[in-house]
């Protein structure tokens, strides 16, 4: 808070009998009560840096007070609660200050509450005292978002998946997306107890709860439940059709390559219980997955069906873009071929929209066939820009895959210059070893550009005081930019959205094109993600939960990975934003600028 005048005065006089904060404990304790935040904050920090164990009974004291201000705040307990924290004492077998933790949980105030749930300690005592107070069902949604991120990281419970499970019938809880998304780490965290719960006591699924319930399947799957697949067949048999084709789908897409599981005679009952003759997408799921358990010849008759409205559904011009793309997928799940990945490519034609193209090429990344690439490589010419840029991505995910894209270029089937600088740079910080190093000796020859940075820039600075054309300056930040900028509401969000940038000097900007590497923040790295199928993804790290990463690819395709799945997960320390945009005319530099010059914040 800042003070000036006549208030400053005032201020100061009266909290004078706390600035001596280096002085005793109960000093320190006093200024947590103070209505200054800074002064708050300021003894908070000192208690913690000093080790203060001796004001343990004081704090106790101030998490034990009911009184809130006119805010409905009880600020000293909130601060006692993350300095008990900071020293560490909040544990189970500190039987005083774990119980009064537990206590504040029922605190009048909910911003107490919020703060006893995030420094509860992760163990199954605490698990119990989050039960036990009702903060799961806290009618602050603040309170109820802080218990879910807390159960996500305690010993699963079967009480805890059925208090999750029985929350996710609420329109408060499924409707908030951020309270809906450590909902779905709480079940994931939980997904033995909650899934059957789930099925058993869920009578419908709305849309937002399809995407959880895919998520927990998928974490579930990973696993390789073998003991629990009949008590979930079973229980499946009775679930909704949209919860069936979202568990499933979920499982389709966890069950481990590499699990040698083959199917029982109950399991294969169960399976063929579960074919519905009117679904061709819930048949599709049920083929895969009898493959992935060895029980490809269970749905021998019907799989030709299956294929063929696939096949029809594809094709069907009438049909909505997204149907076309899921059917799309499906088959590649259902028939990995170079065949059907060459039908699917068949669809793109000079009339197909950019959504239905861009879903149909990242489809063929189901496949998990070396000789499905050349079903992209073959339709090369036909590609428009933005969709070669997809087709790069695709091909980028699979090292086999990412030696033919280099064997094009070394051939010259494919133009050097259609891989961007920043898909060289992705191929050169490939986690295998072999690409890496070919993309190196490869990528060397598409341009003449310099590794000395600082001589470019000090060279093109200059550009900054030219003037350039705005038109242009659009058609350059389009042709170059809008794949991963977003400006005005324009653009994709793999980088930073550059609406108001031009409040910045031009040249602290001309600056950040030319050296996008000089001052990268963490969230705008490079990073690079391994499965255990072998499939690479690179871009940014979007967002992370106890079970999952997302990544957002330099197409701007978000990437949701099981962590279970993961071999590797490491970022590089470039930027996503790839050198050498000193390649381009100084004309088009100035132009560029001139463009980004016209957003400012209002």
């Amino acid at each position: 808070m800042i003070y000036t005048g006549i208030g400053k005065t005032k201020a100061v006089a009266k909290h004078a009998r706390v600035r001596p904060l280096l002085g005793s404990s109960s000093e320190l304790l006093s200024a947590m009560k103070s209505d200054n935040q800074l002064w708050r904050l300021h003894a908070q920090r000192l208690l913690v840096e000093q080790g203060r164990v001796d004001a343990v009974p004081g704090l106790l004291g101030l998490v034990r007070t009911r009184e809130v201000d006119e805010m409905g705040l009880g600020v000293g307990a909130i601060h006692a609660l993350w300095t008990l924290h900071g020293l560490g004492v909040v544990r189970a077998d500190e039987q005083d200050v774990f119980s009064e933790v537990a206590n504040a949980l029922k605190h009048p105030s909910a911003g107490v509450r919020r703060a006893a749930a995030m420094v509860l300690p992760r163990n199954a005592a605490a698990a119990r005292a989050l039960l036990e107070s009702g903060v799961l069902r806290d009618s602050d949604p603040q309170v109820r978002l802080a218990g879910f991120l807390a159960v996500a990281e305690m010993p699963p419970q079967q009480s805890l998946a059925q208090v999750v499970a029985t929350s996710l019938r609420e329109e408060g809880v499924v409707k908030d997306k951020w309270i809906r998304e450590a909902a779905t780490s709480a079940a994931s965290r939980n997904h033995a107890d909650f899934i059957p719960y789930f099925l058993a006591s869920s009578p419908s699924i709305s849309d937002e709860l399809t995407g959880l319930v895919r998520i927990v399947a998928t974490h579930h799957a990973s696993l390789a439940p073998v003991r629990t697949l009949h008590s979930t067949l079973a229980a499946l048999k009775s679930a909704p059709k949209g919860t069936q084709a979202a568990m499933l789908d979920g499982m389709v897409a966890g069950w481990p390559e590499t699990a040698d599981y083959k199917a029982d005679e109950r399991v294969r009952t169960l399976l063929r219980g579960l074919m519905d003759p009117d679904d061709a997408g819930v048949r599709g799921k049920l083929v895969a997955l009898s493959k992935a358990w060895g029980a490809g010849d269970l749905f021998t008759k019907e799989l030709g069906e299956i294929i063929g409205r696939f096949k029809d559904q594809l094709a069907d011009v009438e049909l909505d873009n997204t149907s076309r793309v899921t059917s799309a997928r499906e088959l590649m799940r259902l028939q990995d071929d170079l065949e059907t990945a060459k039908s699917v490519m068949d669809q793109i034609t000079v009339q197909s929209a950019p959504a239905l193209a861009t879903g149909l090429i990242a489809a063929i990344g189901e496949s998990r066939k070396q000789e499905t690439s050349a079903a992209l490589l073959s339709s090369w010419k036909r590609l428009t820009p933005n969709q070669r840029r997809t087709a790069i991505a695709t091909l980028n995910r699979r090292p086999a895959w990412s030696q033919s894209l280099l064997d094009a270029v070394e051939q010259q089937t494919i133009p050097r210059d259609d891989l961007g600088p920043e898909h060289w740079q992705q191929l050169r910080l490939s986690p295998d070893l072999k690409v890496a190093s070919r993309a190196r000796a490869l990528g060397a020859a598409t341009n003449s550009i310099s590794g000395d940075r600082e001589e470019i820039v000090r060279k093109l600075l200059p550009v900054a005081l030219k003037r350039g054309d705005l038109a242009r300056g659009k058609e350059v930040f389009t042709a170059l930019c809008v794949v991963c900028h977003k400006i005005e509401g324009v653009g994709a969000l793999v980088g930073p959205d550059l609406t108001g940038i031009g409040s910045r000097e031009r040249r602290d900007v001309l600056v950040e094109i030319l050296d996008p590497n000089r001052s990268v923040e963490l969230n705008y790295r490079l990073w690079n993600a391994t499965t255990k199928s072998g499939e690479s993804i690179s871009g940014r790290l979007d967002s992370e939960t106890v079970t999952s990463v997302e990544i957002l690819d330099l197409t701007g395709q978000k990437h949701v990975l099981a962590r279970k799945d993961l071999t590797s997960l490491d970022s590089s320390n470039v930027s996503i934003m790839p050198a050498g945009f000193e390649s381009i005319p100084e004309s088009d530099l100035a132009s560029l600028l001139e463009f980004l010059a016209t957003s400012v914040k209002h």
